[in-house]
């Protein structure tokens, strides 16, 4: 089986204010001429990985226009942190997950989840779904997203999602907790694909 990687393009209006992303709605069209690679059939999004070092936060998008915004203001790429199935098959390969930010928090906070009643009850709460409140990618594949919590994150930064679980462990031995499985994916180092030049359409909005 042959991994294809393809991802839909938008436009992404990003102001970052101490990592606070901003945008608005998003569309969804097939993609076009994916590149097969190894692994499986299934069409996949890049989960590309930034980091904040004014906040200390992580941030996992599949959207090189939103990629592009953060690294201009500020933010670190650190790469790509898995694949998931790709926006195009609209869920037909994996569960949607949710984004969203919590700008109570010194510097404002993302959470990731699959669980939309807990998206719900978090808004209930102050919290704000990014993406107009639609899925900012997918969940399936055969590799764990492992989640931890930072209980002493005063601000931002409080989860780290990665695909490493020695990386996982590393930060539960420095008092990092809940370690566990957040989502599926496939493995950043397996696909040898070429991106398809229609990323997801989508403004990220706060």
């Amino acid at each position: 089986m042959k991994l294809k990687n393809s991802t839909k393009l938008a436009t992404v209006a990003a102001t970052v204010l101490l990592g606070l992303t901003l945008g608005a709605s998003a569309g969804y069209a097939d993609s076009t001429n994916p590149t097969p690679s190894e692994g499986t059939d299934i069409p996949t999004n890049a989960v590309e990985r930034l980091y904040n070092p004014n906040t200390g936060e992580h941030l996992y998008t599949i959207s090189h226009v939103e990629t592009s915004a953060l690294q201009s203001s500020g933010w670190k790429y650190e790469g790509i942190g898995w694949y998931a199935p790709a926006m195009t098959t609209s869920g037909e390969y994996g569960q949607p997950v949710y984004r969203l930010f919590n700008p109570r928090i010194k510097g404002g906070d993302h959470y990731y989840t699959k669980n939309l009643a807990e998206a719900k009850s978090l808004v209930s709460k102050g919290w704000k779904m990014d993406n107009g409140g639609k899925p900012v990618f997918l969940s399936g594949g055969p590799v764990s997203v492992y989640v931890v919590f930072n209980p002493r994150a005063k601000a931002s930064g409080s989860h780290n999602y990665s695909t490493n679980l020695s990386e996982q462990k590393g930060l539960v031995s420095k008092g990092w907790t809940y370690l566990s499985t957040a989502f599926q994916g496939w493995p950043s180092s397996n696909p040898k694909s070429v991106d398809d030049p229609n990323v997801i359409g989508s403004t990220y909005a706060n």
